[in-house]
């Protein structure tokens, strides 16, 4: 708990507010997507990274579909 909330404040130290919001709508966007659907977000795979992708298509740009999956690239193994 101690290194996660270390991480946390290191993360929020090193990017920039509006960066950060965009990286929370994204992954609030995504858990919202997966519990509407009873999936477990976590851990993540480009399966499911690709039909969330493509459930955004019907609602935003896709410079906001490229932006949102790149926040969650980071957690595919």
């Amino acid at each position: 708990p101690m290194a996660a909330a270390a991480l946390d404040v290191a993360v929020q130290e090193s990017v920039e507010a509006g960066t950060l919001a965009g990286y929370h709508s994204a992954t609030k966007n995504y858990t919202t997507w997966c519990s509407v659907r009873d999936i477990e977000p976590w851990p993540t795979d480009e399966v499911l990274v690709a039909a969330w992708c493509i459930h955004l298509g019907s609602s935003v740009s896709v410079a906001t579909i490229y932006g949102y999956s790149s926040v969650l690239s980071s957690s595919i193994p």
